[in-house]
């Protein structure tokens, strides 16, 4: 699913739904991580539907220009592309099968997650390489974002989230 006016990829239209009966374990899913539009790009690219490859470019291409103070991308944000995506309880509320907490936001967008360069870094390379060589702009956010990466891929990923 995207959301056409910045071909945002929903992760998924659900929120608050258990992994599993009886746990606290849910979490809200209604935004965009950077590896979904990477997978989706290389994915279309590899079946050879290279017309609707621009627009998950162009979304791509925007959330590697929006960066982290530190320099970093967030691992996911708004279908609209807002950055604050605060987690917190409804507690008034009850979920499917009355399970609880109903939970909107997702406090995962403050964590780092090396994992997503390496998806964002192969899908700019399978576009340039059979759609359109990328933007110049393109080129300097992705120089930027490797830089970032040599300078700190030895951060736990477990430990490590931006106040």
């Amino acid at each position: 699913m995207t959301f056409e006016p910045t071909w945002a990829i929903v992760a998924s239209p659900t929120s608050s739904l258990l992994e599993e009966f009886g746990d606290e374990q849910n979490r809200d899913y209604r935004f965009t991580w950077i590896r979904a539009p990477a997978f989706t790009l290389y994915g279309l690219m590899r079946i050879c539907f290279t017309d609707e490859a621009p627009q998950f470019m162009r979304c791509l291409e925007e959330r590697s220009a929006d960066m982290n103070s530190d320099g970093s991308p967030q691992v996911m944000y708004g279908i609209d592309g807002r950055r604050e995506l605060t987690e917190e309880s409804l507690d008034h509320l009850e979920g499917y099968r009355q399970s609880r907490p109903v939970r909107v936001g997702n406090g995962a967008y403050d964590q780092l997650q090396l994992d997503i360069y390496s998806e964002l870094m192969d899908s700019v390379y399978l576009y340039n390489k059979y759609r359109t060589p990328i933007s110049y702009d393109l080129w300097v956010h992705v120089r930027r974002l490797v830089d970032w990466v040599c300078d700190n891929w030895r951060c736990e990923s477990t430990s490590f989230t931006r106040s």
